[in-house]
């Protein structure tokens, strides 16, 4: 969704001066870069179904905002597929904050989208690795190359800390500290700081990067931690190509992303007796409830484990054992 949206020209949506005022908005309200860049792309969506109605921001009502809703439930894709529930609301949420902004500061009398609904999400349990394919990824690196080596401390740092994409691409050496293992997390989610430990394996790694393997990448002057072969800030689908690469070289067959080691972070140490608060804490969600969801995937494959192991699951009950035959 976001790779159509965004190669969409947003100068020539239908109120220029209104998305004018939206990115100062958000660039004022400390949003980082990718969000506002998510919001921005979202409303090109929106463009093309207020050119297809012949109508402006300002002239949206709510039968229009539900007309959009209708819209983008038969909207399909380049590939002929329809959008996904969370991608519509993405689309929406984004459309709500636009308006909500240009009611509060005044360019329009009513909201629009004051009564919009979003469709419900669909809440799947996140996809995770086992502690096998853990090791055979970590191992995938090549450490007597330059990249290699690089690549496996970004590696162990994702699976020790659990950071997300953003605030992997945003981390400058200044905010790791090897010898206090613990790493500054400045402005992550929601532009709130946080304190990650680092292990030793890992702080081990980073220390020989910083030494030995960043200068030999540096090609200008920068603080940024991880450099890409040019010297320059590494951009999102860089780290997603590269961890699909050394997935497919492990033989795994999932769809390892960035945060498919948050994932596996938090369900290893459930598995290890850690308590919420502290994964919580680590992943820095905001709230328990979505720290809670690792819950159910510890508990699934404790059922499993039962299941194939326990010496009474394994028995052959002979028919009708199981049948209440009243009192005698």
């Amino acid at each position: 969704m976001k790779e159509e949206a965004l190669t969409e020209n947003q100068n020539t949506f239908s109120g220029r001066a209104y998305i004018e005022k939206f990115c100062r908005h958000l660039k004022n309200q400390g949003f980082r870069p990718a969000t506002a860049a998510n919001h921005l792309g979202n409303l090109v969506y929106y463009r093309k179904f207020l050119e297809a109605q012949n109508k402006t921001v300002e002239t949206v009502d709510t039968g229009t905002v539900s007309a959009y809703q209708t819209w983008l439930l038969n909207y399909k894709t380049r590939a002929g597929k329809p959008l996904a529930v969370n991608s519509q609301m993405a689309l929406l949420s984004s459309l709500n904050v636009f308006y909500r902004l240009l009611h509060q500061n005044g360019h329009i009398l009513n909201n629009p989208t004051q009564t919009l609904r979003l469709p419900k999400e669909r809440r799947t349990l996140p996809q995770i690795l086992t502690p096998r394919e853990m090791k055979k990824l970590l191992g995938q690196p090549d450490l007597n190359t330059v990249s290699g080596f690089r690549d496996r401390a970004m590696l162990e740092l994702l699976y020790c800390s659990g950071i997300r994409i953003g605030e992997l691409l945003a981390l400058k050496v200044e905010h790791l500290k090897v010898s206090e293992k613990s790493l500054h997390i400045i402005e992550g989610k929601g532009g709130k700081d946080r304190l990650v430990p680092v292990g030793k394996t890992a702080s081990a790694f980073l220390q020989n990067y910083i030494t030995d393997v960043r200068p030999l990448l540096i090609k200008a002057p920068t603080e940024l931690l991880l450099l890409n072969r040019f010297g320059r800030a590494f951009g999102v689908s860089g780290i997603l190509k590269k961890l699909k690469q050394y997935a497919h070289a492990a033989r795994i067959e999932k769809n390892v992303t960035v945060h498919t080691f948050r994932h596996t972070l938090a369900s290893d140490m459930l598995r290890k007796g850690a308590e919420l608060r502290h994964i919580q804490e680590l992943l820095g969600h905001e709230s328990l409830k979505t720290t809670e969801r690792y819950l159910h995937i510890v508990k699934t494959e404790l059922r499993r484990a039962q299941a194939k192991h326990h010496p009474r699951e394994a028995l052959e009950l002979p028919e009708g054992i199981i049948t209440y035959r009243g009192l005698k």
